[in-house]
Parts: structure tokens; C-alpha cells; sequence
């Protein structure tokens, strides 16, 4: 019997992609032998951080459409098109046994390539309101997974929809609070805020914790905080 073969799909922020290497790195865990491939833009943070958990990687075309009719609308297009074909020509080499897509405009062209060539999809979806491609996707897909109850009135699918939560990458679990906290060289007493705004992080946010002055936050007991800003690419 060959290896089972797998093509993922997911990128943009890390929201997408930590969820979709999870997924990955249970099916290695699962089946040694399962070739597991991504697709994704070259500009995502996905370009990154697949082959970085070592997982083949393909750059596709691919582009957010506007929400509103703009000059971006007709590039977008354009876009999609060309990534659309790219999947075509990826998934009839590759001849994967399934898709899995985690969301981000990247899936819509992967997911739509793999319907049209009769290759069975599943999506999951992080958030409790489903982002636009997963959405419109799910449409074209034979199950959907989601993490918060209520999740499934937003689609209009008739593919299967189960709950399982948002998949956590087990090294998430391995992480030790005072090796972290030695590594950033923090007392194993003191208090730390962290402030973030996501993987691509928040400008508003990050402006107004640097302008913060520790020193003049007091705690309840007078110790003074350490504060951690995880910037993002803003």
C-alpha cells in the first residue's frame, strides 16, 4: 500500500498556519510514512514557518480580494486565476488523497482546484464567526471542522460539520515557565504583562505599550511589572 499523501493550506497570519502544522505534524505522528505538503504564498509568514518545522513547501499566486469594488479588485482576480491553475498542475502530480485547509485567502484557489479535480477536502476553522474563504469554501468541501460551538449556523454547506477545537502544536505543551522566563533573564518572582497583537501584530497596540513607563505601574503588593510586547511585523 503507498503512503497516504496529504496537501495543506492555510497562511497569511499564524492564526492560519500553527493550526495547519499541528495538524501536519499528528498525521506524521500517526503515519510515519504520510507525505504532507504546503502550499501557501512566498510574502505569508507561512514561507516561513513550514519548512522551518521541516514540511515541504510550493509558492502559489494568491491575493485577498477587497471587500468593496476597488483598482485591487481586477489583481486579485488575475491573481486567483494564475494560483488556480498552479493548484490544478500541483494536486494532478501530486495526486494527494485529501486537502486540508485552515483558512486564509490562499485556500480559496487550493480548495477550488481540488474540488474541480475530485480530491475530498476538509477545513477547520479557528475562529467562533468563519473568515470569507472558509466560508466560500466550505461549499466545496466534505467536512468542516470547527473550534467553538455555535460556529456551524454561519456556513451553508451541506458537508459534515464537526466540533473539535483549535489543534495546538504539541510543542506548545513541552515549554517550561522558568526556562522562559531564565531565557528573557526575568526574576521567577516578578510579574510580566505581555501585550500582543497578533502574528502580524497591531500598530495601534504596539504604539501605546511603548509608550508606557513600567516603572510607573505599581502592583496591588508595589512590585513593578516586566512588560513584553510581541510586535508582530507592524
Amino acid at each position: 500500500m503507498s503512503p497516504l499523501r496529504f496537501m495543506l493550506a492555510g497562511g497569511g497570519t499564524s492564526g492560519h498556519i500553527n493550526p495547519a502544522l499541528a495538524i501536519a505534524e499528528q498525521i506524521r505522528r500517526d503515519c510515519p510514512d504520510a507525505d504532507i505538503r504546503f502550499c501557501g504564498t512566498a510574502r505569508g509568514l507561512e514561507s516561513d514557518l513550514v519548512p522551518r518545522a521541516g514540511f515541504s513547501f510550493t509558492a502559489i499566486r494568491a491575493r485577498g480580494l477587497p471587500n468593496r469594488l476597488s483598482k485591487e479588485l481586477f489583481p486579485a482576480l488575475a491573481d486567483y486565476a494564475a494560483g488556480y491553475r498552479q493548484c490544478r498542475r500541483l494536486l494532478k502530480e501530486f495526486r494527494p488523497n485529501a486537502v486540508i485547509g485552515t483558512g486564509g485567502y490562499v485556500c480559496s484557489p487550493v480548495v477550488a482546484a481540488a474540488s474541480g479535480l475530485g480530491i475530498p477536502v476538509l477545513l477547520h476553522e479557528q475562529n467562533a464567526f468563519p473568515g470569507r474563504s472558509n466560508r466560500l469554501m466550505a461549499r466545496r468541501s466534505q467536512a468542516v471542522c470547527i473550534s467553538f460551538p455555535g460556529t456551524e449556523k454561519h456556513f451553508r454547506t451541506r458537508a459534515a460539520i464537526t466540533l473539535t477545537g483549535n489543534p495546538v502544536r504539541e510543542a506548545f505543551f513541552r515549554q517550561d515557565r522558568q526556562t522562559a522566563r531564565a531565557s528573557l533573564e526575568i526574576d521567577s518572582q516578578q510579574p510580566v504583562i505581555l501585550a500582543m497583537g497578533g502574528s502580524l501584530g497591531a500598530r495601534t497596540i504596539n504604539q501605546a505599550i511603548l509608550g508606557l513607563d513600567a516603572a510607573a505601574i505599581r502592583l496591588p503588593d508595589g512590585q513593578i511589572p516586566r512588560i513584553i510586547l510581541a510586535a508582530g511585523r507592524q
